[in-house]
């Protein structure tokens, strides 16, 4: 974290004392510029933190973190919106791409993880189902942008374990898949 959440010793402090120790602080520095509330020579309470590269946090801060419900922008035009620990993206939230895809679900540590997640790419295809370490992993349905679906296991992002690929034409591919190429085909059950 920036500074470890303390105050640079080159921070502008115009603090006046309020409540329970809280001061609210506005400083600049190289790095950032912090409107919010200090205690303890830290970011706690509500804040925004602006970042000279570009972006910002703003939340509530607990000991220098963003921590609990925030938002933070990037510079390039990604946004999140969401749950905090220790200013790390952690727990539900929606991060919204700059490129025009969007994901929607859970967090862990700042990747993507958990069931039931949502992810909508810049190009139309649209993911439903498992992330781990951020990626696909688990059990989803990938609808891509062509039309073609995929409903079965991933690993690692690609298509990994039995599934089930139909084309637009409504050709439909059952089998065993492997980093993403078909490795045994599932054998029609329907008598010829």
């Amino acid at each position: 974290s920036l500074h470890n959440g303390h105050m640079p010793a080159d921070a502008e402090d115009n603090g006046a004392p309020s409540k329970a120790g809280v001061t609210h602080k506005q400083f600049k520095n190289r790095y950032f510029e912090y409107t919010g509330e200090w205690k303890g020579g830290h970011r706690h309470g509500k804040g925004k933190l602006v970042f000279a590269s570009g972006g910002y946090i703003e939340g509530t801060f607990r000991n220098g973190e963003i921590c609990g419900p925030g938002f933070r922008e990037w510079a390039n035009g990604d946004a999140y919106s969401g749950n905090f620990e220790m200013g790390e993206r952690h727990g539900a939230g929606i991060m919204t791409y700059a490129d025009g895809g969007q994901f929607e679900g859970t967090f862990a540590l700042n990747k993507r993880a958990g069931p039931n997640c949502a992810l909508t790419m810049a190009d139309g295809s649209e993911y439903r189902g498992d992330f781990f370490d951020d990626k696909m992993h688990g059990d989803g349905v990938m609808v891509y942008a062509n039309g073609t679906r995929y409903e079965g296991q991933w690993e690692k992002g690609e298509m990994h374990g039995v599934g089930m690929l139909r084309q637009p034409d409504g050709t439909e591919t059952q089998g065993t898949w492997c980093r993403g190429k078909l490795v045994q085909q599932a054998e029609d059950p329907t008598p010829g």
